[in-house]
């Protein structure tokens, strides 16, 4: 419960709204993750498809690369990350995705990364890293993000 009070605590809503936002105007939205985070990222593509907002779920590294090069600044690339590893891990990656036209974003749970400054905009979803249990911070997080973006969708109706 600590941590789920943490999230509600941490989230900047006006910041994740301007974001939302950002996606919606978006002619092309591109998640980028690895393993958990990649399986997040599906998760995410599914529940924006139901908002009627198609998005890029890039699989493998190549068609990653492939699709931040296609990104240009009508494109919202978010890059998902439990501990940040990502940013360590796929450095060629981060730099291709910090160079590019498009709005960044990194979300994350990991409260102590250094290279935040590659991206547009960071959110963290926590105030302290919860290791015991595991990346359902950012999960939570993630599950409301995409809430919130079908309800706002439904207002602008």
């Amino acid at each position: 419960t600590l941590a789920l009070q943490d999230i509600l605590k941490t989230i900047d809503y006006p910041a994740v709204d301007k974001l939302l936002e950002k996606i919606q105007q978006a002619d092309k939205v591109i998640f980028i993750g690895y393993t958990t985070t990649l399986e997040l990222a599906r998760n995410m593509q599914t529940a924006f498809i139901a908002s009627n907002k198609l998005t890029n779920v890039p699989e493998t590294e190549e068609l990653q690369k492939q699709a931040i090069k296609q990104a240009d600044e009508n494109s919202v690339i978010l890059v998902l990350s439990s501990y940040g590893s990502i940013l360590n891990s796929h450095v060629e990656l981060i730099t291709k995705i910090s160079n590019c036209p498009a709005y960044s974003i990194l979300i994350t749970q990991h409260t102590q990364n250094l290279i935040t400054n590659l991206f547009d905009q960071v959110l963290n979803v926590t105030s302290t890293n919860y290791v015991q249990i595991g990346n359902y911070p950012l999960e939570f997080f993630c599950d409301y993000l995409v809430r919130r973006y079908a309800s706002l969708n439904e207002k602008r109706k």
